[in-house]
């Protein structure tokens, strides 16, 4: 008999529903149930069943068709065994009718067999069972996009456990229940005991158990999964129907089992779920094309808006974007341009300037704000004068830059709509902050307009991170400012799609330890090198010594080695261009070179060595 137990929806179509194409004209010549076709492959071959996986619609003209009866009973035989689904069987040129004996041996041995007729290519079979398989992924992506945005929506219900039983019973046409070890928690339609599947509860429980089962429950098909680890503490979800689970619905199942377990998880204190759970399940698990909507709706981003979300007044005193130092430590640029000298254009936060109310603020400080220390790796804040802010008088007490900004909001207002790229698709940002020393405002509290925001760490050393739609850097760099008046240090990383978001959370709290230690909110702007994240300005001094050793002495002789060394580094190690450049003799920058090797005891034939060693000469501070 053929195969006609059920196949997953992902991986198969019905036969009938190939069958029942008008356009292929296909007919039943011998009907044995209806089983799942994986693939239609064209085969002539006496016996295809080796190259045959099962599950496929096996096409065929007939060319090397046994004419014995027992050849075709071994050549059907044959074919079952390997479980192929069911044969097409081309009429002419072979032959001009399905052949009796193949029709009676598949009949005898439940081996569908349905009539391929002339008109209808081989290859247009194929392809209809293709389109039906992709039709149906999509059909399954789109369920699933569908589910996960109820889930995501019923943890923030007053009673998510139960919210979130109730839409995975839905999503799943079946009932569901939480065993755990405090109560039993089901949906309306689960039975009202469980005594029977009580000893694969204990077992699931178990601390070396399994961590999914299935078994029979009266008339459904139970399927049971632990949340969480250890499976004792927080129970197992329990989903019931006739029908097994396929593919998408042990997705939904999984998504489920992972909200269960972070809200077991959850504490009491600010914020509540959502925010919380899903930003380590969207940071920490991924996002994929079927959660993208569920994030844009919690991060409030709206791709319609492409421009800067304060209105026109938005380039009024923006700071100009800090210069690229060159290796002399000379930030790039017009002289006169307010940007900060930040390291390789990672962007300061305008930290200095002041909102109204704030005691000890004057206007005029507010105003002009700080500069921090000059020079490779070392940020500094953009300053701003008085004139730059639209409105600001310099007294005390005016309300200078919050001023400017006024009914159009910033960033952090609610309703702010996200940039989005030529594609149409809304970018984000990863943002991390740390509470500094002193009083700072609750989480909850802060004007960041996200629901994917979670925060850890005891009092006076919160640690937060967040997911927010991209503004634009301007917006940004003010809602860094109003964090920072809230007692927080933020770190934001570049704006990224939703399945980079992993990597810009990386890359927020690698940028947060350099904001922390020049103390002053950072921002990745289209300008900033990778590398000058992974260190702070002190970490770089002390690589710097220890690389270039005696060359980082400040001696005559150690900079006209460095310099040396720098130019040929420059030149990739040519001689001539070197001593060009240099105004020497080539035989004078080789001797140099080789005192460089002997003294720091490396091989500059090696390209790791040059490249430590132009890190360090790149970054060097004077």
């Amino acid at each position: 008999m053929a195969d006609t137990a059920p196949r997953d929806d992902a991986h198969s179509v019905p036969l009938s529903t190939v069958v029942g194409r008008r356009d292929l004209g296909l007919g039943t010549v011998v009907a044995a149930g209806d089983p799942g076709i994986g693939w239609a492959v064209v085969s002539e071959l006496d016996d295809p069943a080796v190259y045959l996986r099962g599950g496929e619609l096996l096409l065929t003209a007939g060319v090397n068709l046994p004419a014995t009866t027992a050849g075709l009973r071994a050549y059907v035989a044959s074919l079952v065994g390997a479980g192929v689904s069911a044969v097409g069987f081309g009429v002419t040129p072979v032959h001009d009718t399905v052949p009796a004996g193949l029709i009676e041996q598949c009949h005898q041995q439940g081996l569908p067999l349905v009539e391929v007729p002339r008109p209808t290519p081989f290859t247009a079979v194929s392809q209809a069972v293709g389109e039906e398989l992709e039709e149906r992924r999509l059909r399954d992506l789109r369920r699933l996009g569908e589910a996960h945005q109820v889930l995501a929506r019923a943890v923030s219900d007053p009673d998510p456990v139960g919210r979130v039983l109730r839409v995975l019973a839905e999503s799943l046409n079946g009932w569901a229940a939480l065993a755990a070890p405090e109560a039993l928690r089901r949906t309306p339609t689960a039975p009202a005991a469980l005594s029977d599947l009580s000893d694969l509860l204990g077992k699931l429980s178990s601390v070396r158990g399994p961590r999914s089962a299935k078994a029979r429950s009266r008339d459904d098909e139970v399927f049971l999964h632990t949340v969480g680890t250890p499976p004792e503490d927080h129970g197992v979800v329990l989903v019931g129907r006739p029908e097994p689970l396929g593919i998408t619905d042990r997705a939904v199942l999984r998504t489920a089992t992972a909200l269960l377990d972070l809200l077991a998880r959850t504490s009491n204190e600010a914020p509540p779920v959502p925010g919380r759970l899903l930003t380590g399940l969207l940071l920490d698990g991924g996002v994929t094309s079927a959660t993208e909507p569920l994030l844009a709706e919690l991060a409030n981003a709206h791709p319609a808006a492409t421009t800067d979300p304060r209105g026109s007044s938005a380039s009024e005193g923006s700071p100009v974007p800090a210069g690229r130092p060159t290796p002399s430590g000379t930030p790039s640029g017009s002289p006169g341009a307010s940007g900060a000298s930040g390291t390789a254009g990672v962007s300061a936060a305008r930290g200095s300037v002041g909102t109204p109310g704030l005691p000890g603020a004057s206007g005029a400080s507010r105003a002009t704000g700080t500069v921090g220390p000059q020079g490779p790796g070392t940020p500094g804040h953009a300053t701003r004068s008085p004139g730059d802010l639209p409105g600001a008088s310099g007294a005390s007490g005016t309300p200078g830059a919050s001023a400017a900004r006024g009914s159009a909001g910033t960033s952090g207002l609610p309703g702010a709509s996200g940039t989005a790229d030529a594609s149409g698709s809304v970018a984000y940002r990863v943002l991390h902050a740390s509470a500094r020393a002193g009083r700072h405002t609750a989480p909850a509290a802060l004007p960041l307009d996200t629901s994917v925001l979670e925060y850890s760490g005891a009092a006076g050393e919160g640690r937060l991170r967040a997911v927010l739609a991209d503004r634009g850097e301007d917006a940004h760099r003010d809602q860094l400012d109003e964090l920072r008046l809230h007692g927080w240090t933020g770190a934001l990383s570049a704006p990224v799609q939703p399945c980079g978001l992993a990597g810009a959370d990386r890359q927020a709290a690698a940028l947060l330890v350099r904001a922390r230690a020049c103390g002053a909110p950072l921002l990745w702007d289209t300008g900033t090198d990778p590398f000058d994240t992974l260190l702070d300005p002190e970490g770089v001094d002390d690589l710097t010594r220890r690389v270039l050793g005696p060359l980082a002495a400040d001696t005559d002789s150690a900079r006209t080695l460095r310099h040396t060394l720098y130019v040929w580094l420059t030149r990739h190690g040519n001689w001539d261009r070197a001593a060009a450049d240099l105004g020497t003799h080539r035989n004078s920058v080789r001797y140099r070179i080789s005192r460089i090797e002997r003294d720091l005891g490396v091989d500059l034939s090696d390209a790791e060595q040059r490249m430590r060693l132009w890190f360090a000469l790149s970054r060097r501070r004077p």
